[in-house]
């Protein structure tokens, strides 16, 4: 839930710098334009870490051959044909 909680702080920061404050400061600093700014920054802060907690994860199942032997370890040596070098 961390990065959603920050989102989510920006997008209220945000609505309140643009919906609420009503005062303009002096100067060329407009804190509507920025809540604005974080309004849409904190969205894509979620909606990143909704996509990144679905996506699917790297753990995937395998299947298992009857070469896999009868305990789960490697194929034993026996059981694989081998040629044999006729002696001189």
């Amino acid at each position: 839930m961390g990065f959603i909680g920050y989102g989510l702080a920006a997008i209220a920061v945000g609505a309140i710098l643009t919906f609420v404050l009503t005062t303009r400061p002096p100067g060329g600093f407009d804190l509507q334009v920025m809540g604005v700014i974080l309004i849409l920054g904190g969205a894509l802060t979620v909606l990143l870490a909704l996509l990144q907690r679905t996506r699917p994860r790297g753990n995937r199942s395998t299947s298992r051959s009857r070469q896999d032997g009868v305990d789960g370890g490697p194929p034993s040596s026996r059981s694989l044909p081998t040629e044999r070098n006729p002696k001189e």
